[in-house]
């Protein structure tokens, strides 16, 4: 490394007997950056010192020995919303998993905000449900497809959920964008690889990682940093939206989608 220190990558399985929690609670390193969920706050503030500085990804613990950093999760569902709103989709479901930390609350949270600020509020259509991941998107897009009346439009809490989504509506003969519009968040690598592209909110993962190791080894070199830091995210416009066309005069759609095995 070129700041004279090594890097050592843990597992946080298995909280009290995980490798990660072993290095923060003994101090066997300098300093740590953590990104898992399942170690809890207070091993993290037990754990920090002046002499041993956290970086914490992705929430916010309060510190003068943690340092915080968060993506704007709000922000970015909350500008896919509108950008959704602005394609002229008035019904717009959300789905997600059970909100195991504030970063799923506050995507959920950008979705209502968005929908409220358009006076669609009463057309809010929060699913959460299981897992963050493929398999979980798939079966919850395959129970709202059952239910027989399918939204012009839908956000997952993270582009796994949306691909999961992508198998379902392939396997029921839908056909996305033009059957319905979905949108992503995170922008994996696979987003720009699935058919159609995956229309997604892009969250800066290099420059947050950048952040975080810039910021260790400025504390560990005795200069002052701040005690949290909050980065935007970008909506990545690719081939999974499409207008919505279908409209009353009032401007409510009225399109619907019907489909069973």
């Amino acid at each position: 490394m070129s700041k004279g220190y090594d890097l050592l990558a843990c597992s946080s399985v298995g909280e009290k007997t995980s490798t990660a929690v072993k290095f923060l609670t003994e101090k066997r390193v300098d300093g740590a950056i953590v990104l898992a969920h399942n170690i809890s706050e207070e091993i993290i503030l037990q754990s920090a010192r002046k002499e041993f500085p956290i970086i914490l990804l992705d929430r916010q613990v309060d510190s003068e020995f943690v340092v915080s950093i968060e993506v704007d999760n709000e922000q970015g569902c909350r500008m896919a919303a509108e950008y959704l709103i602005e394609q002229g989709h008035r019904d717009i479901a959300f789905i997600s998993g059970n909100a195991i930390s504030s970063l799923h609350v506050q995507r959920a949270r950008g979705y209502e905000s968005a929908l409220r600020k358009h006076g669609l509020d009463g057309k809010s259509r929060l699913h959460q449900f299981g897992m963050f991941n493929q398999e979980n998107g798939y079966s919850m897009t395959k129970m709202l497809i059952a239910q027989g009346n399918l939204p012009t439009a839908i956000m997952y809490a993270n582009d796994e959920m949306a691909i999961g989504g992508l198998k379902a509506f392939r396997e029921y003969g839908i056909k996305v964008p033009s059957d319905v519009s979905i949108v992503g968040f995170d922008d994996i690598e696979l987003a720009q690889y699935v058919r159609p592209a995956l229309t997604t909110v892009m969250q800066p993962k290099y420059e947050r990682g950048a952040l975080a190791a810039h910021l260790i080894f400025q504390i560990l070199e005795g200069q002052e940093t701040q005690n949290y830091y909050k980065l935007p995210t970008q909506l990545v416009l690719r081939d999974s939206v499409q207008k919505e066309r279908s409209k009353r005069g009032s401007g409510e759609t009225v399109r619907r989608i019907n489909r069973h095995d």
